[in-house]
């Protein structure tokens, strides 16, 4: 049997291409955003960053900064 050609009309670069049009103009998320997002944490916690440790260095480094 040969299968039908699918008539979806949704690439499966779809998302990809949401993504960069979300960034277009070299707008960044909020740290906040990024810090709370679960493939982060889990990157985080794979590599044994401590949250509470992380926010102490963002905030001296933002402190410095300014």
């Amino acid at each position: 049997m040969i299968a039908k050609a699918s008539t979806s009309t949704s690439h499966p670069d779809d998302g990809v291409a949401a993504s960069f049009l979300a960034f277009q103009g070299n707008g960044e998320p909020p740290l906040a955003e990024v810090i709370a997002d679960d493939t982060v944490r889990r990157m985080m916690a794979r590599d044994g960053v401590d949250l509470d440790q992380l926010l102490v260095l963002l905030d001296e480094v933002r402190t410095r900064l300014t």
